[in-house]
């Protein structure tokens, strides 16, 4: 089955729902998964340079806790 099956028929099953609770679940559901999803978005070099520079500072300004 392609995706655009797929898709139309989750949109076909999503409109014969009529129990609004179940619709806010389900709206709720999809939403976590997309946000779940972007926060592992791959960086690209320049941010990753960037983000590394910041833990250098903070960890020489003494901004880090141990696991002792």
């Amino acid at each position: 089955m392609s995706i655009e099956a797929k898709k139309e028929q989750l949109v076909d099953y999503l409109k014969g729902i009529q129990d609004e609770k179940l619709l806010d679940k389900i709206s709720s559901y999809v939403t976590s998964l997309v946000e779940e999803e972007a926060m592992f978005v791959p960086m690209i070099e320049e941010e990753l340079e960037e983000r590394l520079a910041i833990s250098r500072k903070d960890y020489e300004e003494g901004r880090y806790y141990t696991q002792e």
